[in-house]
């Protein structure tokens, strides 16, 4: 007597649940168990984060701890974009200069999408192809850029042209990241806590629960 089939069923991953939820990729160094685990894209997509310039200062309470004289940075290479929609958020807190938060600035595609949070010690700068400036600057708390929109803690601030060209180059944390290689500059002093990178506009309603999850970390 033949035994019975046995049916094969594929194993897919959980989804991610947290403020991380529908990310395309996330990162949390405050409260991560380790320097290696604050790598890890918590998203379930895979896209860890690689050093550029070695490894940077971290522990578990200020998280990473960026100084914009070791011109560390670091990046997700699965991280790129496309003209399409896209969410940037990220919790930060100890800013002492003007550089730049995370993001990519691919001089040869001409794609800009970065935040910078102390630009001339008096204003946050968001750029998505086009610029916007808000005063005043902030040196501890969330920023981001959905769509067209720009938040400052979770509020609505203002609006920025998107950006409508493909980029090589992966996301960055802690300065600019510049084409496929990658390079990058505009490196920050910062404690950064938390980012996350999502494939579409999240909803005002959606950055402002997210913001206030991200600093609850």
């Amino acid at each position: 007597m033949l035994a019975p089939a046995i049916a094969l069923r594929q194993y897919h991953a959980p989804a991610a649940t947290g403020w991380y939820a529908n990310a395309l990729g996330a990162w949390q160094a405050k409260a991560a168990a380790s320097y290696a685990a604050s790598k890890l894209d918590l998203s379930g997509n895979g896209n860890d984060l690689t050093e550029g310039n070695g490894a940077v200062t971290w522990d578990a309470t200020d998280a990473w701890q960026f100084a914009a004289a070791d011109s560390k940075y670091l990046y997700a290479a699965g991280v790129t974009f496309t003209n399409g929609d896209y969410t940037i958020m990220i919790q930060f807190a100890a800013v002492t200069d003007a550089g730049v938060l995370c993001g990519v600035n691919d001089t040869v595609a001409t794609y800009a999408l970065f935040i910078t949070p102390s630009k001339f010690a008096n204003r946050v700068r968001y750029n998505f192809g086009s610029q916007v400036d808000v005063m005043p600057q902030l040196v501890a708390g969330n920023l981001a850029i959905g769509g067209t929109d720009v938040y400052r803690d979770g509020v609505d601030e203002g609006n920025i042209t998107k950006e409508a060209v493909t980029s090589a180059a992966p996301f960055g944390i802690g300065g600019v990241t510049r084409n496929s290689t990658p390079t990058a500059d505009s490196f920050i002093s910062a404690d950064i806590y938390a980012v996350g990178v999502w494939a579409s506009i999240l909803s005002s309603a959606d950055v402002a629960s997210i913001a206030t999850a991200m600093a609850a970390i």
